[in-house]
């Protein structure tokens, strides 16, 4: 197994892409996905980020940090959750 960490930190117009293609090419039978939200999210970010997790159950998770740590905070946050080989994800 391996855990595809994505940290999060506020809008931008790749994050769209990157979730999709997480999605799309992802092998959720052998791979988990954890997104990292560093503080509160925009409500576009925090809607995608949400629809993912709701739609792929058990594969993605999403940590929600109380408030913005910077990418290696919330790079962390995640790695510490992560299971086996771990690839680091920027969202955008």
């Amino acid at each position: 197994m391996a855990t595809v960490v994505v940290p999060i930190w506020g809008p931008s117009p790749d994050l769209e892409r990157c979730l999709g293609a997480l999605r799309t090419c992802t092998d959720l039978s052998r791979h988990r996905i954890v997104l990292v939200a560093d503080g509160p999210l925009p409500p576009g970010p925090s809607q995608l980020a949400a629809r993912l997790v709701g739609d792929l159950p058990g594969a993605v998770r999403l940590i929600e940090r109380p408030a913005s740590g910077g990418y290696p905070a919330a790079a962390n946050s995640g790695l510490r959750v992560a299971e086996g080989d771990v690839a680091l994800l920027n969202s955008d």
